[in-house]
């Protein structure tokens, strides 16, 4: 009977930390299947983490990977909560509903509640006037968030026609993902575009023929080194340097998401000449590649999954975002410079 953590025998539950057991109590059945495992005499657990050990619980008991808390409702992966703060995890577990302290800590985490999903997911239909939009029938809760991400009036977008950067996005995209990624890159798309405002469908075509001329163009940016969906980031580092080591450039993990990153971080909508474009291109992914050889990965942040996780390189004046996805695909998101600082207040003097 062994069940073990980073090498170290768990012979109790109380022998965890204080947040995997308030965790293994929120998975239904999770206290219950700890004990019968130190118990029995033939078991055998090892886990890397308590982190691993709240995960696999969580699906080995339930066939996946998110864990359900009714009373506020939250779907959440359960290393996600391993990261709160002890107290910001017990506000959650002990909440009778979605009150001021809980939105409190869901907005600290950048959590979304089951409620705002199905709230953005619902007025983006209203955005087209309830047109229906078969690309976002079937949506993840991964997806659902990358579309409350969307819908956020903060979210840095420039202001224009959303029905119109909608109903773009939804004539040109497969997945829920490539509809944000489409969705954003129209309204940067026209923010940045110095010719004069047309009509809608002129405009929409514009923007289309000249995401047409950049696709093709970003093949040889979409390949991917990979590592297990739970690594740690010095795992993530090395598998990084690696693949550039070979001669291989970090690539995005979608066209979409990276003719996105050209539009809004590079001079494609006022380019003067589509023979401009291949330069442009070529530019933009040289930059990335030079901060991702020479920068460090940040800090981990993982995703409300609790599995895909994020790492920000950062250079004087420049910042890139590097994803490790659920499926284990390390990938660049963001490559863009840094905003800069506005100038200091003079130093006020006092007269003598």
């Amino acid at each position: 009977m062994t069940v073990s953590v980073a090498g170290r025998l768990v012979p109790r539950a109380s022998a965890l930390s204080d947040s995997a057991r308030l965790v293994l109590f929120l998975i239904d059945g999770g206290v219950e299947w700890l004990e019968w495992a130190i118990r029995h005499p033939r078991a055998q657990y090892r886990f890397d983490s308590e982190e691993a050990l709240v995960g696999a619980v969580q699906v080995g008991l339930h066939g996946w990977h998110l864990l359900l808390m009714p009373a506020i409702p939250l779907l959440v992966g359960p290393a996600k909560l391993m990261s709160l703060d002890r107290g910001d995890l017990r506000i959650l577990a002990e909440a009778k509903g979605d009150g001021g302290k809980v939105s409190e800590v869901l907005s600290r985490y950048d959590l979304v509640s089951q409620p705002d999903l199905a709230r953005d997911v619902a007025a983006l239909g209203q955005l087209v006037g309830d047109k229906p939009l078969p690309v976002l029938q079937a949506m993840t809760v991964e997806d659902q968030v990358e579309i409350h991400a969307l819908m956020e009036r903060d979210a840095g977008l420039p202001e224009g026609d959303r029905q119109e950067a909608a109903l773009f996005a939804a004539g040109r995209s497969a997945t829920p993902l490539e509809f944000a990624d489409y969705f954003r890159a129209y309204l940067r798309y026209v923010a940045s575009d110095p010719s004069p405002p047309e009509k809608a469908g002129s405009r929409s075509a514009r923007v289309g023929d000249s995401i047409d001329l950049l696709l093709p163009l970003l093949f040889e940016a979409l390949d991917c080194p990979r590592a297990d969906g739970s690594a740690q980031p010095w795992e993530v580092a090395e598998a990084i340097n690696e693949w550039l080591a070979m001669g291989r450039r970090l690539g995005f993990s979608r066209r979409s998401q990276l003719a996105e990153q050209v539009i809004a971080h590079t001079r494609f909508a006022q380019r003067e000449s589509d023979e401009e474009a291949p330069r442009i291109v070529a530019g933009y992914l040289a930059g990335a590649q030079a901060l991702v050889g020479s920068g460090e990965l940040g800090r981990r942040r993982l995703g409300q999954d609790g599995i895909s996780s994020s790492f920000q390189i950062l250079s004087e004046a420049e910042e890139a975002v590097v994803t490790l996805g659920r499926q284990g695909v390390i990938a660049l998101s963001v490559f863009r410079p840094l905003p800069e600082a506005p100038p200091a207040a003079p130093e006020s003097r006092r007269r003598k």
